[in-house]
């Protein structure tokens, strides 16, 4: 966990261009069927791995990502890149 004020230290943390990884672990609320309870095991894995790999945003192509499920309701993104709210809409693009 890094703490900082400097906005250059934090560009070079998680810019688009950083070479520092980022975790983290994201509650996940299924919109196409929220009576679902375990999502780990009914959310489809084709779609799983395409958030890995696959995706665009704004028309490019994003890094491969390490994503994997931490628990039922919660995924772990591991992203080699920061772009503008990218968690949010790798997921609403699967």
């Amino acid at each position: 966990l890094v703490l900082t004020q400097d906005g250059r230290v934090a560009k070079q943390l998680i810019g688009e261009d950083s070479l520092v990884e980022k975790e983290y672990l994201v509650q996940v609320a299924w919109t196409g069927h929220p009576e679902a309870q375990a999502l780990n095991r009914e959310f489809p894995p084709e779609s799983l791995a395409r958030l890995r790999h696959g995706l665009e945003l704004d028309g490019v192509a994003l890094k491969p990502a390490q994503v994997s499920w931490q628990n039922e309701r919660h995924l772990r993104f591991v992203l080699r890149e920061g772009r503008k709210r990218q968690i949010r809409r790798m997921c609403e693009l699967v």
